[in-house]
């Protein structure tokens, strides 16, 4: 996370240490339509399934093929053909992500989340002004 004068804020190999940092830095922002945008590659067909139950709205994409979740096969084998899938999904208007992302995510093979439309204060004895920026885990 971060912006252009202090990235990064936070390294740290723990997902839920960094989206506990990132949702309590993410709260010092001046912004109630920020959303949170998840996108991660899956290669496993119960997390396709647990990310499609999550994230009703959610893309995905293998290969050439692009899928709404509604799209996506049911049966674990027509899933499993698809792999790796890489799912895409945007949280509503209050960021709020559902429960267990984190651990969606701590299985996938990579993944981020990305809070859009964050405003973050000025800190005036720092030099740094008020400023638009994508912040990300």
């Amino acid at each position: 996370m971060g912006d252009s004068v202090a990235f990064p804020v936070l390294r740290t190999g723990d997902a839920e240490t960094a989206l506990a940092v990132a949702c309590a830095l993410v709260c010092c922002s001046s912004s109630p339509d920020r959303s949170v945008f998840v996108d991660a590659e899956l290669t496993c067909v119960i997390e396709v399934m647990k990310a499609r139950d999550m994230f009703p709205e959610s893309f995905y994409t293998s290969g050439d093929v692009f899928l709404r979740a509604e799209e996506l096969p049911q049966g674990p084998e027509e899933l499993a053909r698809l792999l790796p899938v890489t799912f895409s999904a945007e949280t509503d208007e209050r960021g709020e992500l559902p429960c267990g992302t984190v651990l969606l995510l701590g299985g996938a093979r990579c993944g981020q989340l990305a809070w859009m439309g964050v405003r973050w204060p000025a800190v005036p004895e720092l030099g740094l002004g008020p400023e638009w920026a994508r912040t990300g885990v």
